[in-house]
């Protein structure tokens, strides 16, 4: 199911004192290491929507360190080699792109939601970094 909380409303949350960092779950992220830039370690977030609300308030200066949880080795892997439908590895960058918003599902009589559902299967409706708005590179410092 689609997440009901725009990012911007998150967002609002964590500068007003409303919510802290540590109160949203932690980032979701695949680990590798990249022969093409001289063997440096890599981490990129699997939950971009998250990942743009933090970095909006680190420049606020509300947030300076995030915990994230990287995903086991084997995953990792797999995910590098082939992919998925939300990540590939060609598609991560440090620059976020922004798209509109969809709704949540709305409820049919019966129950049944005619929304097609989440992006990545982690309540989040609309990637928000990579070059095609799927992946986005967490810096080490994100770690922490």
């Amino acid at each position: 199911m689609a997440c009901p909380v725009r990012r911007q409303d998150t967002l609002a949350a964590l500068l007003s004192g409303e919510l802290k960092a540590s109160d949203l779950p932690m980032i979701a992220c695949v680990e590798w290491v990249d022969a093409k830039a001289g063997g440096e370690r890599r981490l990129a977030s699997l939950n971009n929507r998250r990942l743009w609300v933090l970095k909006e308030a680190e420049r606020a200066g509300m947030v300076c360190s995030v915990r994230v949880r990287i995903k086991p080795p084997a995953e990792c892997a797999r995910l590098v080699a082939k992919g998925s439908r939300t990540f590939r590895v060609d598609r991560c960058t440090l620059e976020a792109r922004l798209e509109k918003e969809r709704p949540p599902p709305r409820k049919e009589a019966g129950g049944s939601e005619n929304g097609r559902g989440a992006a990545d299967g982690e309540g989040e409706d609309a990637p928000v970094a990579g070059t095609d708005a799927d992946s986005g590179v967490v810096g080490d410092k994100a770690r922490g």
